[in-house]
């Protein structure tokens, strides 16, 4: 949890959600996506931060739209620790999708 919290305090979020799920090498955006589920899992403060990124909708256009199944399955393992015990992420994730 302190990683975490110490990643997003070094504006890695910002670079995982604005350059590198959006990445055009498909191992840029499957770990990416996986970085960010695991660093948001069960952290409501990391899970605000994140949604407030946007990454909620790139994650979702991740798992509909992108060839690499990789890139899918972590994508939806990125969604689920965003939705997971968090109203924000449920509701927006409702709205999005």
């Amino acid at each position: 949890m302190d990683n975490a919290a110490d990643f997003c305090q070094l504006s890695g979020m910002h670079l995982l959600v604005g350059r590198y799920l959006e990445a055009g090498a498909a191992g840029l955006r499957w770990r990416a996506a996986q970085l960010i589920g695991t660093c948001s899992q069960n952290v409501a403060a990391i899970q605000e931060q994140v949604l407030g990124l946007g990454a909620l909708r790139k994650l979702l256009r991740l798992l509909d739209r992108d060839a690499c199944d990789t890139v899918r399955v972590k994508a939806l393992f990125a969604i689920s620790c965003l939705v997971r015990e968090q109203e924000a992420g449920l509701l927006q994730f409702l709205r999005l999708d």
